[in-house]
């Protein structure tokens, strides 16, 4: 089921419900940033990106990377990135739903909101996301490095003053697929 498409969700008509998943307290649960940020760290940076609360952190992704925003049934897979929940169809493409936090996915088939993202080929990856708060303009990128994230999460600050997680689905793609 598509629950919005376009430019990029940039016409994201309405919000989504959040979905039935248990919030995820792994490693990511930082990204809500709750500890003070350095704000000299960051470099002037204007985008627009689709704001997520997945798990306990709010995260963002650049609308330039998103394709559209789908439900989908996710169906873990053996032996796969610790990363990786599973499985899911878009029509009849299959679509790699990522998750942000390592711990085991329960094993039996669920609903997914999936943010999928933007590029050809014959298999898709999404992220999946607890709930999807809209669109949100960004006015600064931290050029500190966080060790304890993957290079494909950075620190970037909204124009409200907020701090969130952005997320390089590029990167992701090359370090979890390379990873299989």
């Amino acid at each position: 089921m598509i629950l919005a498409r376009g430019n990029g969700a940039a016409r994201l008509a309405e919000k989504l419900p959040p979905s039935a998943s248990a919030a995820r307290a792994g490693w990511l649960a930082g990204c809500s940033c709750a500890e003070p940020v350095d704000a000299s760290t960051f470099e002037p940076h204007h985008a627009r990106a689709l704001e997520l609360q997945v798990g306990k952190a709010r995260v963002v992704v650049g609308l330039d990377q998103v394709d559209r925003i789908v439900e989908t049934v996710c169906t873990p897979m053996p032996m796969t990135h610790p990363l990786v929940r599973g499985i899911g169809f878009d029509d009849r493409r299959p679509i790699v739903c990522v998750v942000l936090s390592g711990k085991s996915p329960d094993p039996a088939p669920r609903m997914v909101t999936a943010v999928l993202l933007a590029g050809g080929g014959a298999v898709g990856w999404a992220l999946c996301a607890d709930q999807v708060h809209g669109v949100v303009a960004l006015v600064g990128r931290s050029t500190a490095i966080d060790t304890r994230w993957p290079r494909w999460l950075s620190r970037v600050r909204s124009q409200d003053g907020r701090t969130f997680a952005h997320f390089d689905g590029a990167l992701m793609v090359l370090d979890i697929g390379a990873a299989q």
